[in-house]
């Protein structure tokens, strides 16, 4: 799957901050989060998903814990920490498996072709609108969408 370096990154940064030694350290970036954005509860998909990217890119986690992945992974856990957010405007590719994000903010344009599970990858493939979100490139130059 493209972009699948990104999320096994995702994933096992996720999985590693979940342990006991960055419980503090997570409970720090969740406040903060919460203060930003509202507070949430852990049962809230969605905003679990957004605390998680703004953790592991804008708090920092991909950087610090990136190192301590297997040496097959590092190179998305660095890619992560530079993540691009953006306010989106979709362009879908009708029959393309790539969908134009066109940056309101900054005016750069990604063609993203890759989608978590959790996202809903197949909404932004037919359906134009709006989206903010970051995005990550693979050591491939493929553009991933985070899943929050």
């Amino acid at each position: 799957m493209a972009g699948s370096s990104v999320f096994a990154a995702y994933d096992a940064l996720v999985a590693l901050a979940g342990a006991p030694a960055h419980a503090g350290r997570v409970e720090r970036l969740r406040a903060a989060f919460g203060e930003r954005a509202g507070s949430f509860s852990l049962s809230d998909e969605r905003r679990t998903r957004a605390f998680w990217d703004a953790a592991l890119t804008r708090g920092g986690l991909a950087a610090e814990l990136g190192p301590s992945l297997p040496a097959e992974l590092r190179l998305a856990a660095r890619a992560l920490a530079s993540a691009h957010r953006g306010l989106f405007q979709l362009v879908p590719d009708a029959g393309a498996q790539r969908v134009v994000f066109e940056d309101l903010w900054s005016g750069a344009i990604f063609r993203v072709g890759a989608f978590d599970d959790a996202s809903a990858a197949g909404s932004f493939r037919h359906e134009g609108g709006f989206c903010d979100a970051r995005l990550v490139a693979d050591e491939g130059a493929e553009v991933a969408l985070l899943p929050g």
